[in-house]
């Protein structure tokens, strides 16, 4: 036991400073590069979506991607510390095939984020800051006619896998130079901006990996195009920016706060051991099993146990597809509880329970929950959104379902049926 505790001493001494200092470091960090990073709505015929930017310069300049704004009539960037969205005055450039966008704010807004040249080396750490729509379920209203949105950005951590090449979609004539990193990210977050260590944007947060084979989305594979893919093109038009050229290096360092902790943790151990070396000294014996032993009472039986929720009753969802097909779906609290996605309906055969042909229907459209003995329908930031008698519905937020109501998708019109 004493010689555990000399271990643990040396771990403490050794190791703890340099982890101290790397938190305080981050926490620094994180609270000035939120400043740069900013929320874009585009606003279409169908509701709106929502996607990430980051500021380019204090000259009202935004970088995000093309297919945040694609189909956008009109966009607004909501910025930390601003009660109010900007209005974007005009999209300045854009490119389909290198998924970037450059916007132009008409007022500007925030804080320019840094901009590196040089990207690190494999393995060194990253990290995303954005606004992934599914943060938004938990949150106060938004009092902007748009509903509930986070105002804050979520971070998420990883390193670089590799760099390299690919195009964003077959069918495109050009390929990308591309950062192949671990950080999470998910709808909402395309078009933020990827960290280094240093707090330099070295990318620009693009998409996740679908394996071919499976069709499932891969665990731990993300990609961001590099930054010198956009800084080309605002070297070309002579917009500025704030670049960084050295590499990013940050090595374990030491300060007086850490020492003290140190101390004080040593102190402790100190403490523990005193009280511990009683017991070490004069361990008590083992009490012996009694020769009449009572055997325990057998459990009665859990009432929350293989229990659903009371109203337990099937649901169906019941129409016509616009191809023709019948739409039958009867859904009981086995399929809407079994996994945490409900019952997922869409186009893709493997990511949905529910499929549908449809054309105009994403590949994960909407989902039904049951909460509280209660049914639910929930968009998933669909393309062509999703209608609840006559209302469309705002991703990410459920919306509760009645007996003969109408949901339209796509093409097609389902009546629910709650028996």
């Amino acid at each position: 036991m004493f010689r555990r505790l000399i271990l643990f001493v040396v771990f403490t001494l050794v190791f703890l400073p340099s982890a101290h200092a790397f938190a305080q470091l981050a926490d620094k960090q994180i609270a000035e590069l939120e400043k740069s990073v900013v929320r874009i709505i585009s606003l279409n015929t169908k509701g709106y979506a929502t996607g990430t930017g980051v500021i380019i310069n204090d000259e009202g300049y935004i970088a995000t991607n093309y297919h945040v704004i694609d189909g956008g009539k009109k966009y607004l960037v909501v910025v930390a510390n601003h009660d109010k969205p900007v209005d974007v005055s005009k999209v300045v450039w854009s490119d389909k095939e290198l998924d970037l966008a450059i916007l132009k704010l008409e007022k500007p807004a925030g804080v320019a984020a840094k901009f590196a040249i040089k990207i690190p080396a494999k393995s060194a750490k990253v990290f995303a800051l954005g606004y992934p729509g599914i943060a938004d379920r938990e949150v106060t209203e938004f009092n902007d006619g748009l509903g509930k949105m986070v105002r804050d950005a979520t971070l998420t951590t990883g390193v670089i896998g590799r760099r390299g090449e690919r195009k964003w979609r077959d069918s495109y004539s050009r390929s990308i130079r591309v950062v192949q990193h671990s950080a999470p990210i998910n709808p909402g977050n395309s078009g933020g901006p990827l960290f280094d260590d240093c707090g330099r944007v070295i990318g620009i947060n693009t998409q996740g990996s679908i394996s071919r084979r499976s069709g499932m989305a891969a665990t731990g594979v993300f990609f961001a195009s590099e930054i010198g893919e956009l800084t080309d093109i605002l070297n070309r038009r002579e917009i500025n920016y704030v670049k960084v050229k050295s590499v990013c290096k940050i090595g374990p360092k030491t300060n007086s706060i850490t020492y003290v902790f140190a101390i004080a943790s040593l102190v402790s151990l100190g403490i523990v051991f005193y009280l511990m070396r009683g017991m070490l000294a004069a361990p008590q014996p083992l009490p012996q099993p009694s020769p009449n032993p009572i055997p325990a009472p057998a459990p009665s039986p859990s009432p929350e146990r293989d229990k659903y929720p009371t109203r337990g009753s099937r649901v169906v969802l019941s129409g016509v597809e616009r191809s023709g097909a019948i739409v039958n779906f009867q859904l009981d609290s086995h399929m809407l509880n079994d996994t945490p996605d409900g019952f997922v309906i869409g186009r893709h055969h493997i990511l949905c329970h529910g499929v549908f042909q449809d054309n105009q229907i994403s590949k994960r459209q909407a989902r039904i929950i049951e909460k509280n003995s209660q049914i639910f329908i929930e968009d998933l930031n669909s393309t062509n959104s999703t209608e609840l008698n006559g209302t469309l519905l705002i991703p990410y937020q459920p919306q509760l379902l009645a007996d003969r109501d109408i949901i339209v998708i796509g093409g097609s019109e389902i009546s629910v049926a709650i028996l």
